[in-house]
This record gives structure tokens, C-alpha cells and sequence, in this order.
């Protein structure tokens, strides 16, 4: 399930989910209580690790023969 970044524009108190994609977004904040819950919009946290993965793709070029 993917993580959501919430934002209350209220008291400034920031949390995050774990909500299914179809579920309605949060509006009560936990800390102030008052509905103006605020969803970010954040980068993905999806980051590729290991011996076999490059960033650019493949770990050099090679010559088509």
C-alpha cells in the first residue's frame, strides 16, 4: 500500500498514511483536531540497490557487433 504525506493547514503538523489508492483522502488532524488536512504531493520513495542495478541503465556501453 502506498504512503501519503499529509499536512494540516491548521497547527502545521505533518504525518504520513498508508492508504489503498481508492481510499478518501484524511481531513481531521490528530494533533489540533480540526478538519484541514492538507495531502502532499511528494517524490516517490522507490530507489534501485544492489550489485545488478545502475542508475543510467547499464553499467557501460557496449559495441554492437
Amino acid at each position: 500500500m502506498p504512503m501519503y504525506e499529509y499536512e494540516c493547514r491548521g497547527c502545521g503538523h505533518k504525518l504520513e498514511a498508508m492508504q489503498k489508492y481508492e481510499d478518501k483522502p484524511l481531513k481531521t488532524c490528530p494533533e489540533c483536531k480540526k478538519r484541514k488536512l492538507k495531502k502532499l504531493i511528494s517524490p516517490s520513495h522507490f530507489n534501485l540497490k544492489g550489485s545488478g542495478w545502475y542508475k543510467g541503465g547499464f553499467r557501460g556501453r557496449q559495441k554492437a557487433r
